[in-house]
């Protein structure tokens, strides 16, 4: 990665020149499905208010896209790279790319696609940014398309290699396997690495040896929706239908539901709904909700059971921000572990899940103290001039060679 970033003359830097920086994605952000989705929303919106932002989109936007993306409020480019053509998986019924550059690598080539590598060439030498970001590791290939002297930055969302053995762990895949000395390799192109937290950009920096990784998690105002109760009754699990959701609230209904049901209401959020099967007693599956703040306004407990997985879970910090009280596993706090036992508590098996809940339902003072808490440490670690502070400070000295 060194000495391939011009960092621009003093003269330019001191001028003010706003940057240009160009994402490159197939994530359609602006669904808000998942935790990716809202960390991205609010990636966006933050370097908007820095440098002149594109989002270069591999999908097409349709109108439900346009008029979600309107009621985001963005004041940056979405652009579609690939407007009016069909979607298909990489590799599926699509040009083969070249064989050569990154496109042939072994890890990349059966997700390359030559027209996505042609319309960002277009638009990248048409448009000259300063920097350009990759999102998730397995696009790597699309640095075939970035021209010389752009700074290239990877948003690794995860830790790839480390993922891949979490959930190897307990008998699943992840959708990009990769191995930790590749990982290294992929991430050794970039001039730098986004972590997205401090224990992800240690592993980085750490066990893959990268030495520009930059701690960029994701960020969400603080707001009072919690509530007291003198009796806490109602609980709380939200997320998408992934494999970990999945897996984590299927625990909770087998191990620890079936103590607990004769005295609380569990309220499940999310697309997770629609992989359940059969609703348990006393369990609640409101799916996909316009108005999530709502709810979270009749929680008294969140839980978050998730065992397998990486990254930072933005579930969790959800909670922090509405100041609920709150119960995890270790791998739902993974990255922000320092907020346990003030912020949020932390239990790693069916007993301790169940007594961690029964002590916070009896306990109105510790459930009020934890409120408070969650909230200061949402402030303090996650409002936007801190969650990307090093990422923006990185731009603010990156300028393309004339």
């Amino acid at each position: 990665m060194d000495g391939a970033v011009d960092p621009g003359t003093a003269a330019e830097v001191a001028a003010g020149r706003r940057g240009r920086v160009t994402v490159l994605t197939d994530i359609p952000f602006w669904e808000g499905v998942y935790g990716s989705h809202a960390r991205l929303q609010a990636l966006f919106a933050a370097l908007a208010g820095a440098v002149d932002l594109e989002v270069l989109v591999f999908r097409r936007l349709d109108d439900r896209a346009a008029a979600r993306l309107a009621t985001l409020g963005v004041d940056y480019a979405v652009v579609p790279a690939l407007s009016g053509t069909p979607e298909a998986e990489p590799g599926e019924d699509v040009p083969a790319p070249p064989a050569t550059g990154l496109s042939a690598d072994p890890l990349l080539a059966g997700r390359a696609r030559a027209d996505w590598l042609a319309a960002a060439s277009a638009r990248l030498a048409e448009t000259r940014p300063d920097a350009v970001i990759v999102e998730y590791i397995d696009r790597s290939w699309l640095l075939d398309a970035v021209p010389a002297g752009t700074a290239r930055i990877l948003d690794a969302h995860d830790v790839m290699s480390a993922r891949m053995g979490s959930f190897a762990r307990f008998g699943q895949e992840t959708s990009i396997q990769i191995p930790a000395r590749d990982e290294a390799r992929l991430m050794g192109l970039y001039d730098a690495v986004l972590a997205i937290s401090r224990s992800d950009a240690a592993d980085i920096a750490g066990r893959l040896g990268q030495r520009r990784v930059l701690t960029v998690p994701h960020a969400i105002p603080a707001r009072p929706l919690y509530r007291h109760r003198e009796a806490a009754r109602t609980l709380l699990f939200m997320g998408a239908g992934s494999t970990a959701n999945v897996a984590g609230l299927k625990w909770f209904l087998d191990q620890v539901w079936p103590v607990l049901s004769d005295r609380f209401t569990l309220k499940v959020v999310g697309t997770v709904c629609g992989q359940l099967g059969r609703r348990p007693p006393n369990v609640e599956l409101l799916g996909r909700v316009e108005d999530l703040d709502a709810v979270l306004g009749e929680i008294d407990i969140a839980v978050n059971p998730v065992f397998i997985g990486g990254g930072l879970k933005i579930k969790t910090l959800d909670a922090l921000a509405a100041g609920l009280p709150s119960v995890n596993c270790a791998e739902a706090v993974r990255g922000i572990e320092h907020l346990a036992g003030d912020a949020l508590a932390v239990a790693d098996s069916r007993a301790a899940f169940v007594a961690e809940i029964l002590r916070l339902a009896a306990d109105g003072p510790r459930r009020q103290a934890m409120s408070r808490a969650a909230q200061a440490a949402v402030a303090a670690e996650f409002a936007p001039d801190r969650a990307f502070a090093e990422l923006l400070r990185w731009l603010a000295h990156v300028r393309r060679p004339a």
